[in-house]
């Protein structure tokens, strides 16, 4: 009857996110187009830069740009203007890290897994449930059978990405549960919801085929559930902030990090507040698959759904 009440007290504050979340995909599009404008603007006025940067004047802020900036200072009027700002202290917009920190290239991989991971999951087990459940969901809303894309063709698109831009030269690679799914209550109502399977054992069953490390890290390894629940009840962004935090701390060697999301204003946050360590550098990847499989899309690139945003060290 606990586990049951549990459940209960939880479900209102799964369901309401979940039900609620809409992914402006959109607006990758606008920070793609922005960082263009800003390297235009860059470019026009590096020499008047370069003769101030001779004649420093006394106000001259000269603090660390890898620092983040505070949530007063990351306002901006514009998007253009907010993703200037970002760049400031963001160490490369698109960089890929390849064994620039020196050593054998270790990788991690966060995966968040509801509209994001669990496909690769799903595509990995032809004829299984979790795969027919997902034909079911997403390739039904493409009427046109001839060009549509199927669940197997979005997933080889996601996996050459993959392996060309995250894992490609590494040595090692450990992939981790980035989901909301922090805790059972949440794993268990996260599963009810969206008919995908369970998260740790999809994810762990993938680690496997790949022959990658799997590492089931959660939040509740470290704290109570209840405590899990509070930080979720308080925002996604918050605990997939500290969700990033207690990864960190299973990465004891030099290693490239990269958190794959479906929603953009979680990984800005994570890239812009996260504590990181000194042998570890972070990337963020974003990772939407839905609007792939919307009919005006079809024929389209899909750059604005699978895409390095940033990354930066500590």
């Amino acid at each position: 009857m606990a586990r049951l009440g549990s459940l209960v007290c939880l479900s209102w504050l799964v369901a309401t996110p979940l039900l609620c979340k809409r992914v402006n995909w959109k607006s990758i599009l606008e920070v793609q187009s922005a960082l263009a404008s800003a390297d235009e603007k860059d470019k026009a006025i590096a020499t008047d830069e370069s003769t101030a940067s001779s004649h420093p004047s006394d106000d001259t802020d000269e603090s660390d740009p890898t620092t983040p900036l505070t949530s007063s200072g990351f306002q901006r009027q514009s998007w253009c203007q907010w993703v200037q700002g970002w760049r400031d202290w963001a160490t490369g917009a698109t960089a890929i890290a390849t064994g620039s920190m020196g050593g054998p290239r270790r990788v991690a991989i966060f995966a968040d897994y509801d509209g994001c991971w669990d496909l690769p999951c799903a595509a990995s087990q032809p004829g299984s449930q979790l795969l027919k459940n997902m034909t079911t969901k997403w390739e039904a809303k493409v009427e046109d059978t001839i060009n549509r894309h199927t669940v197997e063709n979005v997933n080889k698109l996601v996996m050459t990405f993959v392996r060309e831009k995250i894992i490609r030269n590494a040595s090692e690679v450990t992939l981790f549960i980035g989901s909301n799914r922090q805790c059972d209550e949440l794993e268990e109502l996260n599963q009810e919801f969206n008919k995908n399977g369970h998260a740790l054992t999809e994810l762990r069953n993938l680690a496997k085929r790949f022959g990658w490390k799997f590492n089931p890290a959660r939040l509740a390894d470290r704290m109570p559930a209840p405590q899990v629940a509070r930080i979720f009840r308080s925002g996604s962004d918050n605990l997939k902030l500290e969700m990033v935090h207690n990864l960190f701390k299973e990465l004891h060697s030099e290693t490239d990090v990269y958190f794959f999301d479906d929603a953009p204003d979680y990984l800005f946050k994570a890239l812009k507040e996260a504590r990181i360590p000194p042998h570890i550098h972070f990337h963020i990847v974003y990772f939407d698959y839905a609007p792939m499989f919307e009919p005006k899309l079809v024929r389209e690139n899909y750059d604005e759904q699978l895409a390095l945003l940033g990354n930066r060290t500590r």
